[in-house]
């Protein structure tokens, strides 16, 4: 779960000292009522026109209104990088532009043509003629259109279409001669180029020059495979099941081979994931930031890599791929969440998709779904299912089919007995937040698609509509049920410039999305598949035989805060605490990356029991827990006690244990305390902001017995203790030489900084473990400079020493190891080392392939090389014969 997920950190404290000031009965109500509607309710009662006014205040820091002085800034920025020919981002420096600009106005032409030369620099001919149509459409200046037409001509030329080219040539020819305030000397000079291009069209009309085609990820041919009569977006070779203790899950029903497709769904809905510097919006340094993230670099609607983006006419912050996507968008949702943006971005994610799922679904479905419930009347959990009788299945239809549906979305179970009060007031006020302002706005009819019931007289604001109630419960079931069932939908991003004979990419988390079906899978830190993304679409892949019978297990996983994290990672047998000194967790899923640690202090178990009313039994498992820690399983009571009152700072300030978190971890209970996640506030360095950082419990148990500011070798046959500020200087330190050394690297100085990453790695191994990530890190530039150098061997030898890093936390067939080897494969070809490429090849498409099929893009270039190297040899053999 990430920070983006839950509403911003002022609403949340906000929302904790209201609730600090309840009256104990209206707690103890709120804590022991299940009803998601009487919870609802009674969070609306108590949203009062102060909160609303600082909701409004807060929404205020991130503004998608369009402002014409933001559309001028980045519009001057985009020139002055595409005077530096930093093509790509003064593109989207020109999309950022258009954002801000108002339908109509005369700069949104200017900006468009002025892309359309980035993308022809850019030699994307198709996109650059794009949004030459549209500065066309929208009133490009007759005097500056010579410019754009000699552009147009030459992208067509470049794409053989040469009749067109030719009809734009005699355009060209026309305004030239009618254009009276064209100098005599521009125009001669203008007749000269356009001399030219008449000549190249005629050359071109026997050597037809073409873009080759490159399919992206939607349009590439999917692997074919059996899907399942019972369950959609599943194969042939899963069943449904249900047990009290698991409830519904998939298993086997046929023994299944590695790299086999289980699953290939569409989300129901997804939600794009905002960047760190727009969230961070209420400085002016963060307004005005070049840094392009999610929102700028993927299409709001169907999360596909933009390019050419097309704005919102509403609002600054939705951008699309397409015409298409913008129309769709607006059709099911973008019409009612427009005017929200600020405040949908302020209550976070969770509860932007919530409303997105109930657009989606229309009034219609979801209250059919609400009264179906309320019918019922039984709490969920203790629905009676009939063995073999799938109908009697929660999400399943009448004829026991499991779809990809909004009913199967509205049965995942939204654990409300699990929640702490204080997180379910949390959520219930933000949606309670949410429906006020769809009253407010007058937007309720549009959700219903009818006019509104309003009597003239009748104030809107006066109270919430039936029909909002309704929403407002769903949305509220659907904020608790993405605490275990939100998917992270990832992306592979290349950085740098992407222009080098080695690629570099990482994997970020791109958007939180719903899937039903996958939501099937239950958890373990030992998963059997492995997920990959292909815009909307989630695809689950068999990562090892899966014998007929056993259960299909999925590695829920924690985003990390460095946006790298594994597709799956396994928890190692015996965990540890640090390795060596470092800080990295290479058990579960879990990495620190706070700068600084409360000091952590036991509070008396007496106290625990006092506080919680603990059963014997639990109490028992609780008092055993050092001893059989981490193996131990505690009840929610018991883990919930725990976490809320085991840690404190020692310097007196009770450290917050946010409720999601915990709810996450009510969620797990059964499985090891290991797998709790702690949420710490880093308050003293953050100031107002905390720095949230996730550890093991475990972690925190060890640390806490090492006394005041020391950290633990981790090694058995080692007790040296470490103080934490020398060690938190000394990673600093190298953290800063790092970034130095790429700076002289993009500077075009790649000797200087193999120079100061070689100086970086001797630091680094006088206090690191030889498996800590930051050593790998250093080990990866180091090949990344070397490549700037074209010594390719010294290249290999790095990547070969960063890929056992990569292997010591995430596993030899992690997905992570195969992007290694991916470079490591193409380093050797490049290097000519064909015997070693071949067989980096081999292991690099296996892993691959396991992960994200023989079609990914990856795998292709793979087979490619491999192609290429073994006519090699056959060529040589023969020249040696």
């Amino acid at each position: 779960m990430l920070i983006m997920d839950l509403p911003m950190e002022k609403w949340k404290l906000y929302v904790t000292q209201k609730w600090s000031f309840l009256a104990p009965s209206l707690k103890k109500k709120l804590s022991h009522t299940v009803s998601l509607r009487d919870i609802f309710l009674l969070s609306l009662t108590h949203f009062n026109t102060e909160d609303d006014e600082y909701l409004h205040t807060l929404s205020g820091y991130h503004c998608v209104k369009k402002d014409p002085r933001m559309a001028l800034y980045y519009k001057e920025k985009g020139n002055e990088r595409f005077q530096k020919k930093t093509y790509r981002t003064a593109a989207m420096l020109y999309s950022r532009a258009l954002s801000h600009t108002e339908i109509g106005s005369p700069e949104m032409a200017v900006c468009y043509a002025n892309r359309s030369a980035a993308f022809f620099y850019l030699r994307q001919f198709e996109v650059c003629l794009e949004d030459i149509g549209r500065a066309q459409v929208e009133g490009y200046p007759n005097r500056l259109y010579p410019k754009i037409l000699r552009r147009k001509a030459e992208c067509l030329l470049s794409l053989g279409r040469l009749q067109e080219a030719a009809e734009v040539l005699s355009d060209l020819e026309n305004k030239m001669s009618l254009d009276p305030n064209l100098k005599a000397t521009t125009h001669q000079m203008l007749l000269n180029k356009f001399s030219q291009m008449k000549l190249n069209a005629c050359k071109e009309k026997n050597n037809l020059v073409s873009q080759p085609i490159v399919l992206d990820s939607s349009q590439k041919v999917l692997e074919h495979w059996e899907e399942n009569s019972r369950i959609s977006c599943a194969s042939a070779s899963l069943s449904l099941n249900f047990s009290t203790s698991k409830g519904r899950h998939l298993i086997a029903a046929k023994d299944i081979i590695p790299g086999e497709i289980l699953l290939r769904e569409e989300a129901f809905v997804s939600v794009l994931c905002p960047g760190e510097s727009f969230l961070l919006q209420d400085t002016v340094k963060a307004t005005l930031d070049e840094q392009l993230d999610n929102e700028d670099l993927h299409c709001h609607c169907c999360l596909r890599q933009l390019l050419a983006s097309v704005p919102c006419q509403g609002c600054s912050y939705a951008q699309y791929c397409s015409s298409l996507c913008a129309q769709l968008a607006w059709k099911n949702y973008h019409r009612i969440e427009c005017s929200l943006g600020g405040v949908l971005l302020t209550l976070g994610v969770f509860c932007h998709v919530a409303l997105r799922a109930v657009l989606v679904a229309g009034f219609t479905e979801v209250s059919t779904s609400v009264k179906q419930l309320h019918d019922d009347n039984i709490v969920e959990s203790s629905k009676a299912v009939t063995e073999g009788d799938f109908a009697s299945i929660p999400g399943c239809d009448a004829d026991g089919q499991y779809n990809s549906s909004y009913q199967t979305v509205f049965n995942l179970l939204p654990h409300t007995e699990k929640h702490s009060p204080e997180f379910k007031f949390l959520c219930s006020l933000c949606v309670a937040a949410l429906c006020k302002r769809l009253g407010d706005a007058d937007l309720t009819a549009l959700i219903l698609g009818t006019s509104t019931s309003e009597s003239p007289g009748e104030s809107k604001a006066a109270k919430i509509s039936p029909e909002l109630k309704i929403l407002g419960e769903a949305m509220l079931r659907h904020m608790l049920q993405l605490q275990c069932n939100a998917q992270a939908v990832t992306t592979l991003r290349e950085s740098g410039s992407g222009d080098g004979p080695v690629s570099s990419s990482e994997q970020v988390r791109l958007a939180t999305a719903l899937f039903p079906v996958v939501s099937l899978l239950n958890h373990s830190c030992d998963p059997n598949t492995s997920v990959a993304f292909s815009s909307t679409t989630a695809e689950i892949r068999a990562l090892q035989t899966i014998l007929r019978g056993q259960e299909i297990l999925h590695c829920y996983d924690v985003q990390k805060a460095s946006g790298s994290f594994p597709v799956q990672e396994k928890c190692k047998s015996k965990p540890r605490m640090f390795t060596n000194i470092h800080r990295e967790k290479d058990y579960c899923t879990v990495k620190v990356h706070s700068t600084f640690w409360a000091d952590v202090l036991f509070l008396s178990r007496t106290k625990l029991k006092e506080n919680w009313g603990l059963t014997g039994a639990e109490w028992q498992q609780l008092k055993g827990a050092n001893s059989s820690f981490p193996n131990i399983s505690l009840t929610v009571n018991a883990s919930h006690a725990w976490l809320n009152y085991v840690l404190i700072p020692a310097k007196g300030h009770l450290t917050t244990i946010h409720s999601a978190v915990l709810s996450a971890i009510h969620q797990f209970s059964t499985m090891c305390l290991g797998m709790g996640l702690i949420l710490l506030w880093d308050i003293t360095t953050r100031g107002n902001i905390p720095a949230v950082s996730y550890v093991c419990a475990e972690i925190i148990i060890k640390w806490a017995f090492q006394g005041s500011g020391m950290l633990r070798c981790s090694s058995e046959a080692c007790n040296v203790l470490v103080p934490e500020d020398r060690f938190r200087c000394q990673l600093h330190d190298i953290q800063l030489l790092i970034e130095t050394a790429l700076e002289l690297l993009g500077c075009g100085k790649p000797s200087e900084s193999v120079e100061l990453l070689l100086k970086c790695r001797l630091d680094a191994k006088r206090f690191l473990s030889p498996e800590h990530l930051i050593v790998g890190e250093i080990e990866d530039h180091l090949a990344q400079a070397y490549v700037t150098l074209g010594k390719w061997l010294e290249a290999a030898g790095h990547l070969q020493c960063s890929i056992r890093v990569v292997e010591a936390h995430y596993g030899p067939s992690s997905a992570e190891v195969g992007q290694e080897l991916f470079k490591l494969a193409q380093v050797l070809f490049n290097g000519h080392v064909v015997s070693e490429a071949l067989h980096t090849i081999q292991k690099a498409e296996k892993v691959l392939s396991i992960h994200f099929g023989t079609q990914c893009a990856q795998v292709q270039e793979l087979q490619e090389m491999k192609v290429c190297l073994e006519e090699f040899l056959g060529n040589l053999n023969c020249s040696n014969n």
